[in-house]
């Protein structure tokens, strides 16, 4: 789909960019249109494949994203829009026969479950509560769907509210999710038999739709999964719905009709993901065994069922099975292996892992970043949503083979972007200040010439846990073409505490934020100067939230940078720790509280060293941030400004954690790239473009 770009986007936004010698190159508007496949889901006779496109909207007076739902046939015949209109559309899930996919869209004023025939046609809605429905799962038989909820205000709640006697007591006063389930095939819902229903568009008059409310207690329930038989449900539950509660998770059962709920595994620390087996007598979770530290041990685990001793099976490759989540994806159909996704360097790929205690094994083998993985039951083939450094996010197909892996694409989501050349990415390696060996991403220059040094921006990933991937180099989160086609280069680091390399690699940082993680970046600049391409005197370095920190802390242990960008990212720890919804995460990494071990958090604080820094610094907030909220960079900005470095602080209304708004996300990338260049350009040198050698 393509979309007209408005007169005064082409004036403000586009035109300052458009061309680099005569060509049309990639500017912050032309990544904006690109569009973002996610929620694959196989059809259960494994011939279809729904999934969700999220595009921008950029008109005069709009600036948002939107999702619809699309299907597509397996074999590439065939791709169609299923869902329309001007609220977005989320979360397909097919019923067992394959005749119905579930959905949810806010269309009634908040999110609620809707029907829809795959072949199209008009939507009924299902559900319609007012606090608005999450994730939901059909039950094995289709006559059921369960789904999370938060409680509602109580009453006390809502006449203090009305009376305006309604103070917020910190840390209390939870509303609770919790599993809730609907029933389909009934007439209450629609006339006619389930194989060619035909729905009625409301309940009859007076008729409210019945909604059973299967779980009741002081936890937050997060995960769920429905017995083979249909009698009982599985969940992953913790103490408060506070971000860093997942550390303290537990796994029990409760009977679909509600009631009485049986503990199933109470480890200390997360217990997560539980999914019966195909014949109901084993329940497998991903689990930390007691080790509660964020910097995350995963390890697949098995339990009986009707409760028993657990099985921990032996470890992935990072120890880190569903990634950060630890979200296991389906067990096989014959209960042999259960599917999970990990990351391996800088790609992601689909795993399985034997029960019996056998090795892992590598399933998928399409280099790149994928996600969204939904497995054909026979194992022969599986779909996910991949990209690449040129690729951009697409559909596909990957069939499993001994001998060799083939693949296909199936979406079209992306067929709109305009053919524009592409500078070259490929994964380097070098030695850190201690000999160990990190990882990253180099962007050359568009018009890259060797032995000529261009200036190079360093680039720091959030997490920590986390990593730069293979991916589509002018995507709105990854910004490597808008720097190359101004003649950067970009080297994005993956620094000790990354995913990708292991356990004993992602501990690398414990107790060591901002030292050995810095080190590891500088090590890079260090390595790309040896070799010939990056100039000493044109380099800058940004990052965002943990990224963000660590770019903070690079200026404030050296003066080589000529610009920083730092994007919510914590300047202070102790008011970042107070201030943000996940308090335990500093806790644990500098593993002693701040009035414990004073003189770690105060030198692991860029704030801290402020009389060191003098370079020139752009922060970056969104003003909705529960994670890292503005104040945490406030510290920062203001002492800069006393001491009169040159900086800016750039806060962006309606955002939260990330700036998704398309219209702010477009001036966010050109402010960040107009950083760069205007103070390349002031500290005396001729710019990005037209550097000599040196």
């Amino acid at each position: 789909m393509k979309r007209k770009i408005p007169g005064f986007l082409l004036l403000v936004f586009v035109l300052p960019g458009l061309c680099l010698m005569g060509r049309e190159v990639w500017t912050a508007e032309k990544i904006l249109l690109c569009n973002e496949p996610y929620s694959t889901v196989l059809s259960p006779d494994g011939q279809w494949v729904a999934y969700t496109i999220t595009s921008s909207i950029i008109e005069e007076e709009k600036s948002g994203r939107i999702t619809h739902i699309w299907i597509s046939a397996v074999d590439g015949s065939r791709t169609y829009q299923l869902t329309r209109g001007g609220n977005s559309c989320y979360g397909p899930a097919w019923s067992p026969d394959g005749k119905w996919v579930a959905f949810s869209t806010d269309r009634s004023g908040s999110s609620n479950i809707w029907l829809i025939s795959p072949g199209c046609g008009e939507a009924v809605q299902l559900t319609d509560e007012k606090q608005g429905v999450s994730t939901y799962k059909w039950s094995p038989d289709g006559k059921y769907i369960a789904f999370l909820m938060p409680d509602p205000p109580s009453g006390a709640e809502r006449e203090a509210a009305r009376i305006k006697v309604d103070p917020i007591i910190v840390d209390t006063g939870w509303h609770y999710s919790h599993i809730y389930k609907i029933r389909i095939n009934n007439e209450k819902f629609f006339r006619g038999g389930p194989g060619g229903a035909v729905f009625s568009k409301s309940a009859p008059p007076g008729r409210r739709r019945q909604v059973l409310k299967v779980t009741s207690g002081d936890f937050d329930v997060y995960h769920f999964d429905w017995s083979p038989d249909g009698k009982n449900i599985v969940f992953a539950h913790q103490p408060t719905p506070q971000g860093s509660q997942w550390r303290h998770s537990d796994i029990s059962i409760v009977s679909a009709q509600g009631g009485k709920i049986m503990p199933l595994v109470r480890y200390p620390g997360m217990d997560n993901s539980p999914l019966y087996s195909p014949d109901g007598s084993t329940v497998a979770f991903v689990s930390v065994r007691g080790n509660q530290s964020w910097g995350r041990d995963f390890r697949i685990c098995l339990v009986p069922a009707k409760g028993g001793e657990v099985t921990v099976l032996p470890r992935t490759y990072d120890s880190l099975p569903g990634n950060i989540e630890g979200t296991i994806r389906a067990w096989s159909k014959d209960g042999s292996k259960i599917y999970y996704e990990e990351d391996i360097g800088t790609d992601n790929q689909l795993f399985a892992l034997p029960v019996n205690g056998g090795p892992y094994i590598q399933v998928t083998r399409k280099p790149g970043w994928k996600g969204s993985y939904s497995i054909h039951a026979d194992g022969s083939f599986v779909v996910y949503v991949g990209c690449d450094f040129e690729q951009p996010d697409e559909v596909f197909v990957e069939y499993v083979s001994k001998k060799k892996n083939k693949w296909r694409k199936i979406s079209n989501a992306n067929a709109q972007l305009p053919a524009l050349p592409f500078a070259p990415s490929e994964v380097i390696r070098w030695k850190s200040f201690d000999g160990l060996e990190i990882e990253g991403i180099l962007t050359y220059p568009l018009d890259y010439e060797k032995g000529k040094r261009y200036p190079l921006i360093l680039e720091f990933h959030g997490g920590p846990t986390g990593a730069f991937y293979r991916a589509f180099t002018a995507y709105m989160w990854n910004k490597n073409q808008l720097f190359a086609a101004k003649g950067f280069a970009v080297l994005q680091v993956n620094v000790r505490g990354s995913s990708g390399r292991g356990k004993t690699f992602r501990f690398g940082n414990l107790r060591d934020w901002g030292g050995g993680d810095v080190k590891d970046g500088l090590a890079g600049v260090d390595y790309l100067i040896e070799k010939g391409l990056a100039d000493p005197g044109r380099l800058g370095v940004h990052g965002w939230s943990y990224g963000g920190y660590l770019t903070g802390m690079t200026i404030s242990r050296t003066q080589r940078f000529k610009a920083a960008v730092i994007g919510a990212g914590s300047t202070d720890l102790v008011s970042g720790t107070a201030n943000t919804q996940s308090p335990g995460i500093l806790v644990n990494f500098m593993g002693c509280e701040w009035w414990e071990c004073e003189q770690l958090w105060h030198d692991r604080s860029p704030s801290s060293h402020v009389g060191d820094i003098t370079t020139p610094t752009l922060l970056i907030y969104g003003k909705h941030d529960r994670d890292l909220p503005p104040h945490t960079g406030r510290i920062l900005y203001r002492a800069l400004k006393r001491k009169g470095i040159k900086t800016r602080m750039v806060i962006y209304p309606r955002s939260g954690h990330w700036v998704y708004e398309p219209k702010l996300h477009i001036d966010f990338l050109n402010r960040l790239l107009g950083w760069f260049t205007d103070n390349f350009l002031a500290s005396g040198g001729q710019g990005p473009h037209g550097m000599g050698d040196r």
